[in-house]
């Protein structure tokens, strides 16, 4: 995937940050809290920052696979709950960062706004999910808005 420049990525997804607003709308009805909340594909922060303000949590811990954007997000999208980390989250388990896989069993929400159809190694990345999520309690839940291009390619003429 070609990067995206960080300072430009905010004028470009406009309809994502769309999905997400509704899907806020939808998570935030269920009045939950959610203890450690990891958002996959932060890109600049702009949605994550609405996560931290509309969904009750302790923790919340924004991934992405591209060291400018979680720069970026970290310096205009900073939050008290917000940690931003750098990782590609399809590697093997082992090759987590400790910060990562120290969340091992404790993740009660996975978010995740229109990036798991970049990650190739799915199956691996669905292991990885599978790990840190929590079984406690209500257990654990991902939200996930995806794009699926063999959906648009079936509508065309």
């Amino acid at each position: 995937m070609d990067q995206i420049a960080p300072e430009v990525y905010g004028s470009l997804n406009y309809a994502p940050k769309k999905f997400a607003a509704q899907s806020l709308i939808i998570l935030g009805s269920q009045n939950r809290l959610f203890d450690t909340i990891v958002d996959i594909g932060c890109g600049d922060g702009g949605v994550t920052k609405e996560l931290a303000e509309k969904l009750r949590h302790r923790q919340l811990v924004a991934v992405d696979v591209d060291p400018a954007m979680t720069a970026y997000a970290q310096q205009t999208n900073p939050g008290r709950s917000i940690e931003y980390k750098t990782q590609d989250v399809s590697v093997a388990w082992d090759e987590l960062s400790e910060d990562i896989r120290a969340l091992e069993g404790k993740v009660t929400l996975i978010f995740s706004n229109f990036v798991l159809h970049y990650i190739r190694d799915k199956s691996r990345l669905v292991a990885n999910f599978s790990r840190l999520l929590t079984t406690a309690g209500a257990g654990g839940c991902i939200h996930a808005n995806i794009f699926i291009p063999a959906d648009l390619n079936r509508k065309l003429p």
